[in-house]
């Protein structure tokens, strides 16, 4: 049942983007805005934390590591 082919699935998946394309004309951007949204949402979510009652938080950031002179109070921070 499953296709060994290493280009099959990408193939696959183009002809399942063709026939959605093929549907209504307000589809595509009824789509495009839906997954828009979910991406924003996640992102929001992600991007929000919080420092509980009588706790401290200091940032850290990927990029460039700690901020030890950001020290946050407890409540809900982005």
């Amino acid at each position: 049942m499953a296709n060994r082919e290493p280009g099959g699935f990408l193939q696959q998946l183009r002809q399942i983007a063709g026939r959605m394309s093929s549907g209504p004309r307000g589809a595509g951007t009824g789509l495009k805005l839906l997954i828009g949204a979910g991406a924003l949402a996640y992102a929001v979510k992600e991007a929000t934390y919080t420092v509980e009652g009588g706790h401290r938080a200091i940032i850290f950031n990927r990029i460039g590591g700690m901020e030890m002179n950001t020290v946050l109070a407890e409540g809900l921070h982005f």
